[in-house]
């Protein structure tokens, strides 16, 4: 890049980032891989102990269907919280144990496409205890962030997908969400001049991308106001009700406050680019 005379500094930065923006523009290319999707229903809950609001840690939690067959298993987190995806809507009964608490089972009936929130209580011995209270139920709506996390779950456990959710998006540290889905494995960035699919066609093309499940231009979404990403790398990893693409798909899924001015993510870009100007103008 050419110097920029020391009194033109101030001006020519942005002049000088704007259009290396537009030289840089890229294409998201995937390769096709093959999988199957379905819809469905979990669970969410809380473990708590018997007679207290502390939550139960480290529990583990075992799925039984109805012919008592052990589905899946998963983990309480620090707060005792825990989301168990199901195969499909019935009767279901839920086993947890943990080191020092009596073991609990409770029965869970669950509707087509339907979370359900539930309580479960864990005594440090063993004595008779009303295990299960139901606190909410709701439908799983499409286009809302209950449709990401419930196919995230479910699709994580039959490694079908690749997934962010906003912990992992923190942790990487991009700016640029182009930057941060190259990350993915089989997705690619390659500088592209000509019409689309007319370089390496044969082996890659460009995914359709969605907000909040409608098709979109990832371009003009920041990736401060991202919740999740869910990545699928072809035609047979299509999610059940869109149309099915080759080249794959990119799902984007906003943040409950986004584009709220006072976020604590647009605060510290403003506090940067002030410093910067701060710094800038004392050169000049």
């Amino acid at each position: 890049m050419p110097e920029i005379p020391k009194q033109h500094r101030g001006s020519g930065l942005a002049r000088g980032l704007g259009k290396a923006i537009e030289r840089g523009a890229l294409t998201l290319l995937l390769l096709v891989c093959a999988a199957d999707l379905v819809s469905g229903q979990s669970i969410h809950g809380r473990i708590l102990v018997e007679g207290d609001t502390v939550g139960v840690s480290d529990a583990e939690l075992a799925l039984i269907d109805s012919a008592g067959t052990s589905l899946l298993r998963v983990q309480s987190d620090s707060l005792g919280f825990f989301r168990i995806p199901t195969p499909g809507a019935g009767r279901y009964e839920i086993l947890a144990t943990r080191l020092g608490f009596a073991s609990v089972r409770a029965a869970v009936e669950l509707r087509e496409r339907e979370i359900v929130e539930v309580e479960l209580r864990m005594a440090a011995e063993a004595i008779l205890l009303d295990p299960i209270l139901v606190v909410a139920r709701r439908q799983i709506r499409p286009g809302t962030l209950d449709e990401f996390y419930d196919r995230m779950d479910r699709n994580r456990q039959r490694g079908v997908g690749w997934f962010f959710t906003r912990d992992e998006i923190e942790r990487k540290e991009q700016i640029q969400i182009q930057i941060l889905l190259q990350t993915a494995p089989g997705v690619f960035l390659q500088r592209y001049d000509g019409p689309p699919l007319m370089r390496h066609a044969a082996e890659y093309c460009s995914p359709i991308f969605y907000l909040d499940g409608v098709e979109t231009s990832y371009r003009e979404i920041l990736l401060m106001d991202v919740e999740g990403i869910e990545i699928y790398r072809g035609r047979l990893e299509t999610p059940s009700g869109y149309f099915p693409s080759d080249c794959g798909m990119i799902f984007l899924w906003r943040r409950p406050d986004w584009g709220n001015p006072f976020t604590w993510g647009r605060l510290a870009i403003v506090s940067g680019l002030f410093a910067l100007l701060i710094g800038i103008a004392s050169l000049l």
